[in-house]
């Protein structure tokens, strides 16, 4: 499935698998979002295409976020008996935001996370062909919208928190782990499994810029993390 097809199959995925929420079935709704998404993806990796599936798994982010963050809003009670570390992430961010205290503006504690996370990522995605990958980032996806959506649920100022609720670095941190997840993905076919053509530029091209994505995040979340956390103040406790 390409063209057009691919993004409205994965904003229907998204929809779909988010749904599961209703269910009140954590494991079904990690299963649902990411095997759905994996479908696409599959297709891409089999065509060597790794722009391509960099672009929809961008997208299927975008979607899952979006729908996430709107069944947070408007049934809250389900997303947080559902989305797994959805209600500790959210107690920790807000407590965070009201007191200056976490791992989100303390370096010592978020870069061995953000470390973990990312090779995660890579290991997983080297052994899963990429399915792995998706799994463990429906996981950080979902439970930092349940934050999200709950900074404009319950926040003073609604307008702001959706606005600065993600912060740009994490955006950044998306892309990189999406890129780097792609890249090993596309050794695991190609020279693991050896069933699609090897494209050692395209490889070296996504693997160099997850690693830069990756320590742009760093940088970003290091250096404006004080400034962002102000914004955040203000939209969860206002003026």
């Amino acid at each position: 499935m390409t063209g057009p097809k691919a993004y409205l199959f994965l904003a229907l995925a998204a929809v779909l698998g988010t749904a599961f929420v209703f269910a009140r079935s954590t494991w079904l709704l990690l299963v649902a979002q990411s095997a759905l998404a994996y479908v696409i993806l599959y297709t891409d990796l089999q065509r060597a295409d790794l722009g391509a599936g960099f672009r929809h798994m961008l997208f299927w982010a975008l979607c899952v976020s979006i729908v996430t963050i709107q069944v947070t809003l408007h049934f809250p009670d389900a997303a947080g008996s559902t989305i797994l570390r959805g209600e500790m992430y959210r107690e920790e961010m807000f407590r965070y935001i009201e007191t200056g205290i976490g791992a989100e503006g303390t370096p010592r504690l978020f870069l061995p996370q953000h470390g973990l996370h990312y090779s995660l990522t890579l290991v997983i995605s080297t052994l899963s062909g990429g399915f792995g990958g998706l799994f463990l980032g429906a996981i950080l996806l979902d439970y930092m919208n349940y934050y999200v959506g709950s900074l404009v649920r319950l926040g003073e100022v609604p307008s702001l928190g959706a606005l600065v609720g993600w912060p740009i670095w994490s955006y950044v941190r998306v892309a990189g782990f999406i890129a780097g997840a792609i890249t090993v993905a596309h050794l695991f076919f190609a020279r693991f499994l050896r069933r699609t053509r090897w494209r050692p530029d395209a490889f070296r091209r996504f693997l160099y810029a997850s690693v830069a994505l990756f320590l742009l995040d760093i940088v970003l979340k290091w250096t404006l993390a004080p400034m962002w956390r102000q914004w955040l103040e203000r939209a969860l406790l206002g003026d």
